[in-house]
């Protein structure tokens, strides 16, 4: 009995819908002239039903009345349903796009898939990717499969996270396993990441973490550690304080390589000056002078400004002399003498030596003479004011050869 009432409803609504259909045709005369007849009547009642709707003015109620008609209308009118699409391209927007591409990639996903890439939409990304979506949703192995095969055809930026937003959306939890398996290389590296940024949003920061800690220690290729990466990367985007203490809870073992600087290669684009202060209240180490070089170089890239007052404001700072060696190879763009003062703070002696060079090297080429009056009386390396006096500068570039 149930049956037979959809049966019965789904019909009314149809009948219903054509009905509307030809009301809306008839009051459409301006656009039907525009576009020509045989555009309107279509091949048939399937083609005239939905051209009716796509020339619908109001954009709610054009959404709603493709969302009853991709309700009942039968696979087979796939192809007529295209031919529509591509008549009346002036009238397709986007939403209708990908409603269609939802709805064909349910019935057919390579047919969806062969087609979107081409013809009617202005931009046939939003079907592609609504037609993998849909298709890694409703059966993400073969899904899968298609991409490992195919993928190749279509951006990385388009189908990627499409193919992952729909596998975790099917259910199915063995999608790291099919990764882990995959060939080593960048295919992999990109879904990794994909896979963490979409997770973080669609099951939350706890439930990544949870899920990556329990992938085996001795998975293939060093995949764990590439999962930490990517999820700490994920949580910086998302939830900084989870990722800050993601790289605490892991840091010095075996899977903690990388955390830091993944965390603030995302947190320091948006706010640089709470990814240092993160930074400063931590123990020093290589791989914490690296994210802290790079924190603070972005910052200097993107707001030079406010990097320089930051840090002025600051002082030198044990905690933060990796950033604070930057800042003064910074200064010696406008004041070398003062950048070599402030170098001279600096403990670690590779690093003050490594950055006096930069700062030599950078004078040389702006103003040669006074760099080298400089040198002549600098407490320097031998060997570091050979480096510099060795350095190309304008002046030397412009001597003939055998000059």
């Amino acid at each position: 009995m149930a049956r037979i009432f959809r049966g019965l409803l789904i019909s009314f609504l149809a009948a219903g819908l054509v009905a509307l259909g030809f009301l809306l045709g008839e009051s459409n005369v301006g656009k039907r002239q525009l576009i020509g007849d045989d555009a309107i009547t279509g091949t048939s009642p399937t083609g005239y039903w939905l051209t009716a709707i796509l020339l619908e003015s109001d954009v709610t109620e054009r959404t709603r009345q493709l969302l009853a008609f991709f309700e009942v209308v039968e696979p087979s009118q796939a192809l007529v349903i295209r031919g529509t699409y591509d008549r009346m391209f002036p009238f397709v927007d986007p939403v209708a796009v990908a409603l269609f591409a939802d709805w064909w990639a349910g019935v057919d996903p390579e047919a969806a898939l062969a087609n979107f890439p081409k013809g009617f939409a202005r931009d046939p990304k939003i079907g592609l990717s609504t037609a993998l979506q849909r298709w890694a949703r409703d059966d993400p192995k073969a899904a899968l499969e298609h991409m490992l095969l195919k993928g190749a055809g279509y951006p990385n930026d388009v189908a990627l996270a499409p193919f992952v937003r729909g596998w975790l959306e099917s259910g199915d939890d063995s999608l790291w396993k099919y990764v882990e398996e995959m060939p080593i290389g960048p295919l992999r590296q990109q879904i990794v990441e994909v896979i963490a940024d979409v997770m973080v949003y669609q099951r939350g920061p706890e439930a990544t973490m949870h899920i990556a800690e329990a992938i085996p220690d001795d998975a293939v290729g060093r995949f764990k550690l590439q999962v930490f990466r990517r999820v700490a990367a994920a949580l910086a985007l998302r939830a900084p304080s989870r990722a800050r203490e993601w790289a605490e809870r892991h840091r010095g073992s075996e899977f903690g390589e990388g955390l830091m600087r993944h965390v603030v290669g995302r947190w320091a684009a948006r706010e640089p000056a709470a990814a240092l202060s993160w930074l400063a209240g931590l123990s020093p180490d290589k791989e914490h002078a690296e994210a802290l070089s790079l924190a603070y170089g972005m910052w200097i890239q993107r707001n030079r400004a406010d990097a320089m007052a930051w840090m002025a404001e600051r002082g030198s700072q044990p905690a933060l002399e990796p950033a604070w060696a930057l800042y003064a190879v910074e200064i010696s763009r406008e004041d070398p003498l003062a950048a070599v003062a402030l170098l001279r703070e600096v403990q670690d002696s590779e690093r003050r030596e490594r950055e006096l060079a930069r700062v030599g090297l950078l004078w040389m080429r702006r103003d040669e003479a006074a760099a080298l009056a400089w040198l002549e009386e600098a407490d320097l390396d031998a060997e570091l004011k050979q480096q510099i006096l060795n350095a190309p500068t304008p002046r030397r570039a412009r001597r003939p050869k055998g000059g």
